[in-house]
């Protein structure tokens, strides 16, 4: 059997050095080999995979090396100086988004200040959340909590000192939540302006009715859906393979008629179960 290793369009000759021979040049600008000569390439033992009847030939520069199909071979360095300081993130992410969570002081009682998402917006509209959304592309969390948090209720980022991040979530693997836990004058939430088209009305609670108000939690299944056509035999797995299943909590709070639940749920029996760990 014969591989087609692709080369340059127009290559430079090279001599294999046990015959003298060239090697043979396929239309196109591919070159032709013996499959037993790969191993060539895989032992590291080959600089150039233009081969004539499996032997070494002379080596070329290392530019043309027809195993990175004409790209120079990745070296550590360029490792080094792409992922050194790397700040870890989920892998797969597609979506990030951040929210602030509020806490005001009332009577000398804390209190987390929470929103209703408007009734005309296309997801999840009427539900309870914390101020926040989105983050802009190389926007960074904080940034993205502060900015969300003044165009939806018209708190100046001047009105916010921000405490510490929470632990985030992940939804699937397909986006990632960073919620960030801070402190808001009183006087910008007295004074504050919801954006009607986001925000349907506040509302405070206290901190310690979450405390002493453990939620109601309930869950649901994560399962894989693989289709027929998964390529067990490829991977050398059978087809009865033990596929990961998960399970999802839905901690859910009740708040004079309101539903605190889903991810802000999370997020508040996060927030108060770290209380319980100091």
């Amino acid at each position: 059997m014969e591989v087609i290793l692709p080369g340059p369009a127009q290559p430079r000759k090279a001599l294999c050095r046990k015959t003298g021979k060239a090697p043979v040049e396929m239309t196109g600008g591919v070159w032709a080999a013996p499959a037993a000569a790969l191993s060539e390439c895989s032992a590291g033992r080959s600089t150039d995979l233009r081969l004539c009847g499996g032997h070494r030939p002379l080596a070329l520069p290392r530019t043309q090396t027809a195993c990175r199909a004409g790209r120079e071979a990745m070296t550590i360095r360029e490792f080094e100086e792409r992922w050194r300081g790397h700040a870890p993130r989920p892998q797969g992410v597609r979506k990030e988004y951040a929210v602030l969570v509020p806490l005001v002081e009332r009577a000398g009682e804390a209190c987390l200040l929470f929103e209703v998402r408007a009734e005309t917006l296309g997801r999840q509209p009427g539900e309870v959340c914390f101020p926040g959304g989105h983050m802009e592309p190389e926007e960074e969390p904080a940034g993205c909590a502060l900015r969300e948090t003044e165009e939806e209720l018209g708190i100046p980022r001047s009105a916010v000192q921000l405490i510490a991040p929470l632990d985030y979530q992940t939804g699937q693997g397909s986006f990632v939540l960073y919620p960030l836990l801070g402190r808001v004058d009183p006087a910008a939430v007295d004074a504050m302006r919801p954006s009607p088209a986001e925000v349907k009305e506040t509302f405070l609670v206290p901190v310690d009715f979450f405390r002493d108000h453990p939620p109601r939690v309930y869950s649901y299944e994560l399962v894989p859906q693989v289709g027929d056509d998964f390529p067990y035999a490829l991977v050398g797995a059978q087809k009865r393979y033990g596929w990961h299943r998960g399970r999802m909590d839905v901690p859910i709070y009740l708040w004079q008629g309101r539903a605190i639940w889903g991810m802000t749920g999370r997020i508040v029996r996060g927030l108060l179960e770290g209380m319980e760990r100091t």
